[in-house]
């Protein structure tokens, strides 16, 4: 699988409330449709959305978009999904996982932008004496 390309449609984040006490961070994404996207090759568009919502009512993050890719080896992913509405594993899991990437990383920019805190647990140093 070949990733041509990311792009967000639609990008809002909200900020309700100053975060305190304990939060609760639930990242979500959603595959809304698969469909061709290319007349002469066979490029595949994978429309998605992906969401951060912090709990208790403290903000959002939603950021909308589509996925373009050039399928290597299965060719019926289109059929599949508009049957079952769900990706093959094989297809699914880079599939997701390039929208992952490049969702968090906006996620992040945009929670310091409003003020709300990093949407994935970064790494924090202990300095040994």
């Amino acid at each position: 699988m070949v990733v041509v390309g990311i792009n967000f449609t639609d990008i809002s984040a909200k900020k309700e409330k100053t975060a305190s006490g304990k939060i609760s961070v639930n990242n979500n994404i959603v595959i809304k449709n698969v469909e061709k996207a290319g007349k002469e090759k066979e490029l595949i568009k994978v429309d998605f959305s992906a969401s951060t919502k912090y709990e208790p009512g403290i903000g959002e993050i939603m950021i909308s978009g589509y996925l373009l890719w050039l399928p290597t080896g299965k060719k019926d992913i289109v059929k599949e999904w508009k049957e079952k509405k769900k990706l093959p594993k094989e297809v699914a899991e880079p599939v997701l996982n390039a929208i992952i990437n490049r969702a968090t990383i906006e996620s992040l920019l945009l929670a310091k932008e409003v003020g709300l805190p990093s949407p994935i647990k970064l790494p924090r140093l202990k300095v040994k004496a």
